[in-house]
């Protein structure tokens, strides 16, 4: 889960900072979202307090094109491509897809949308993630399952 105030904030110049946590409260993965005001952007997913180690790092180039997937201590994993189509983004390892992510409802000016959903799909054509916007008691939260 990520409170919806997080993303607003991740979602402007700067340096910014979210916690993926558990139903329960408990902090599972650190996210930091670096954009420059020349346009490049990078997320780093990063177990709670190795922040200087991430998981995983993707970036883009300011020119456009694919997005680059880093693994961990900064190896080259693959590229995040858009389809042609549009509303789908895949996952090339050494020019094979291993992971499709489509696009639910209407793609929003605004990052924070109920018709935001997400899901995650492998290449035999099995569901393995979802995530959109959810609505607690304690505000809205993007679930990801």
């Amino acid at each position: 889960l990520i409170e919806e105030d997080q993303i607003t904030r991740a979602t402007s110049s700067g340096s910014s900072e979210l916690s993926i946590a558990s139903p329960s409260g408990k902090q599972l993965l650190q996210v930091v979202v670096e954009i420059s005001p020349g346009g490049s952007k990078s997320i780093a997913i990063c177990s709670p307090g190795c922040e200087d180690d991430p998981r995983a790092v993707v970036s883009n180039d300011p020119s456009g094109g694919d997005l680059k997937i880093m693994g961990k201590g900064g190896s080259f994993y693959g590229v995040l491509r858009p389809s042609y189509a549009g509303g789908s983004w895949s996952v090339y390892v050494r020019d094979n897809v291993v992971l499709t992510v489509e696009r639910g409802g209407q793609f929003p000016s605004s990052l924070l949308n109920t018709d935001l959903k997400f899901k995650a799909i492998s290449p035999d054509g099995t569901e393995i993630a979802t995530a959109g916007i959810e609505s607690s008691m304690s505000g809205n939260l993007w679930k990801l399952q």
